[in-house]
């Protein structure tokens, strides 16, 4: 497969590729992404992105059948923010501990109480980015796809530079099968993080779900050059050589 569900990471992006789980925190390094609490809408960033799906992700390359389990056995689960990222000062003590547990609790895959523990922290801080990304993150792992497309789209719509959260949304659309539009937030979270090597890696099995099998190899390759030990990626470059039996560059 080229992607899965399984491990989870605590920085500021997701993917859907082989091996990476959702982020929940976000480190304008390299961290997971945390989503807010509302309504399961998505916004006018998701809005305006759809407009544009089309004309970005319109290629006709080479195309190769593979089965749904190849493609999606591997997207990575959401990520989380840095504590610091969108922080608000003035919160006291005790909802900076409801967060400190909520994180806990994700990482420790308690996912219904990290969510509402996340929820009390929101009612109080709703504009408060790193909430809001590990809110998505945390309904990713749910699979609850759509809630995790609307708290990322918050979180954008807060701070737009946030490239976990464009990735985390493009995350869950790859998960609806909106592929198109998973594109497109990919390449937006490659803008504002150009080394992201998830990004590249959930990128490339969006690109091979649409049959674009040079573009996924270039994505898979580009990760490789910013990180040259990546396991999961070159363990994905060899899974797409060998779907086209050539084995010898596997």
């Amino acid at each position: 497969g080229f992607v899965n569900d399984e491990q989870v990471k605590f920085s500021a992006y997701s993917s859907p590729a082989r091996g990476k789980a959702p982020f929940a925190h976000a480190a304008h390094t390299s961290g997971p992404d945390l989503q807010a609490t509302g309504p399961s809408v998505v916004h006018s960033s998701y809005q305006g992105a759809n407009n544009a799906a089309a004309a970005s992700a319109g290629h006709s390359q080479q195309r190769i059948q593979l089965e749904p389990s190849q493609l999606y056995a591997g997207l990575q689960a959401v990520s989380l923010a840095p504590a610091s990222q969108g922080a608000d000062r003035s919160a006291g003590p005790n909802l900076e501990l409801l967060l400190k547990e909520a994180t806990e609790a994700y990482r420790a895959g308690d996912y219904s109480r990290a969510l509402a523990l996340c929820q009390a922290v929101s009612a109080a801080l709703p504009n408060r980015a790193d909430v809001l990304l590990l809110m998505g993150a945390i309904c990713y792992q749910l699979k609850d796809f759509q809630q995790c497309i609307a708290y990322n789209d918050r979180c954008i719509l807060i701070d737009p530079n946030l490239a976990e959260a464009h990735a985390n949304l493009a995350n869950a659309l790859q998960q609806l099968g909106n592929i198109d539009m998973a594109i497109v937030y990919y390449q937006s979270a490659l803008r504002l993080k150009p080394f992201f090597t998830d990004a590249y890696n959930n990128m490339a099995s969006a690109l091979v779900a649409k049959g674009l099998i040079p573009e996924a190899m270039d994505c898979y390759m580009q990760a490789l050059r910013v990180n040259p030990r990546l396991v999961d990626v070159h363990n994905n470059l060899g899974d797409l050589w060998r779907a086209q039996g050539v084995l010898g560059r596997a």
